[in-house]
């Protein structure tokens, strides 16, 4: 029997970075800033709250990450989580 063929994206460094860093260290969710503040991440925290907004917006568009408005300290913001994609390992990732 044939094994099923996943469907495969390419993901630029950063956007990889804050897929893997977003899955390992905060459980599949969380929101741009947060992801600067509690990171162990070095690689994250040299990155500027642009360019992880752009990142996240290129994952959502790719499907991989879903977004809803929640309130982070007093502010109106994205609360980025990983689809059902990411969860159940129905796309490779490159």
């Amino acid at each position: 029997m044939k094994g099923i063929d996943l469907p495969e994206v390419k993901l630029s460094y950063k956007q990889k970075l804050i897929l893997d860093v977003l899955t390992d260290e905060f459980h599949g969710q969380a929101f741009g800033p947060q992801l600067l503040e509690e990171s162990d991440n070095e690689n994250i925290k040299s990155l500027s709250i642009n360019e992880i907004t752009w990142a996240f917006k290129v994952l959502v568009e790719s499907a991989l990450v879903d977004k809803e408005k929640k309130l982070y300290k007093g502010r109106t913001l994205n609360l980025y989580s990983i689809s059902d994609y990411i969860k159940y390992d129905a796309v490779k990732i490159k």
